[in-house]
């Protein structure tokens, strides 16, 4: 078997003999290959399908886009990310179910920047065609995204109840809306282990038990989200844990700067209203009926020490502070 690019015609020179090379060697070679070489590597025949599936290529991330007319898969490797299109349309030569990957071959058409295009499927080898290219790659990320305006409910649920079967970390519910009933039954069938988004209109009253269930992953990410969004979203956030809940603080403090200050004492300070204001006005009497008292027992401290002349008015100053007492008593 000769691997070349299969949108191009056969080179005039020799071929290079991939299937010749011992298995350290391939897996070598096929390191260096972006993920849709990977996957045209693996249409070229069975064997070297099979020879990919041991060598289990690296992705960061895998998304797959499920619409009506066509089925899109992001592969996501470091910094860059590669599509595969596949296009469903009835023909002759209409694709029913994919057992292999080299049953793509007769039906790839090109490639686009960073997209390759294939066509000629149905709606059935959706996860057929999951499973052959999952069993490519390692990846510890795997989101489903529905988008709701091009799937029917009934469409949406089938492939919502298939993925559920399958690997996969994220669902993600898009464009279109939900309806109360709709939510609560997705909400009931997904996992709380599963990160769902929503990104779809729902009903503003919805409610549902597990809206609310989050986990230290969770809040790091609005956590994320909040120092680094450009609007004032939030000046104070209380988190109250359920009973027995225990905190992961690496999990919660991930990608974030902490400041801990050992024997910090805090103070809160707010304008009284209401009957908080009568309680502010006797606290402000009390400390001066304190200071009045204090300041008599520092006249009557410097009486013997005063010359005649001054004696008047410390007297006058006395009385006064103790006018002023009396007052206040």
């Amino acid at each position: 078997m000769c691997f070349w690019n299969i949108d191009t015609s056969i080179p005039k020179h020799k071929p290079f003999l991939f299937l010749k090379l011992p298995l350290v060697p391939f897996k070598l070679v096929t390191e260096f290959m972006d993920s849709n070489e990977i996957i045209k590597l693996s249409m070229c025949s069975y064997r070297l399908e099979s020879f990919l599936r041991i060598s289990k290529y690296k992705l960061k991330e895998l998304h797959v886009h499920l619409g009506n007319q066509c089925s899109q898969y992001d592969l996501v490797q470091s910094n860059t990310m590669l599509c595969i299109l596949f296009r469903k349309g009835k023909s002759e030569k209409q694709v029913e179910s994919v057992s292999k990957m080299q049953q793509l071959f007769e039906r790839y058409y090109g490639e686009d920047n960073t997209f390759l295009k294939i066509e000629h499927f149905s709606s059935n080898t959706v996860f057929d065609l999951f499973k052959c290219i999952s069993a490519l790659f390692s990846c510890p990320s795997m989101s489903w995204n529905f988008y709701l305006n091009k799937l029917s409910t009934e469409t949406m649920m089938h492939y919502l109840n298939l993925s559920l079967a399958e690997k996969c970390t994220e669902f993600s519910f898009v464009r279109g809306s939900l309806t109360a009933t709709l939510l609560t039954e997705l909400m009931d069938k997904i996992p709380v282990s599963k990160q769902l988004e929503i990104g779809s209109d729902i009903p503003i009253d919805f409610k549902h038990p597990n809206s609310s269930t989050f986990d230290c992953s969770d809040v790091n990410q609005f956590l994320n989200y909040w120092v680094n969004c450009e609007e004032d979203m939030l000046e104070l956030l209380d988190l109250y844990l359920k009973e027995g809940a225990i905190i992961d603080v690496d999990a919660l403090t991930d990608q974030l700067i902490t400041v801990r200050i050992e024997g910090a004492i805090g103070f809160s300070a707010w304008e009284a209203i209401g009957e908080s204001t009568h309680l502010f006005e006797i606290l402000e009497l009390l400390e001066r009926k304190k200071e009045l008292e204090e300041e008599i027992s520092m006249i009557e401290n410097r009486e013997n020490q005063v010359d005649i002349s001054d004696f008047s008015e410390e007297m006058r100053q006395k009385n006064y502070k103790y006018e002023e007492l009396r007052r206040l008593k």
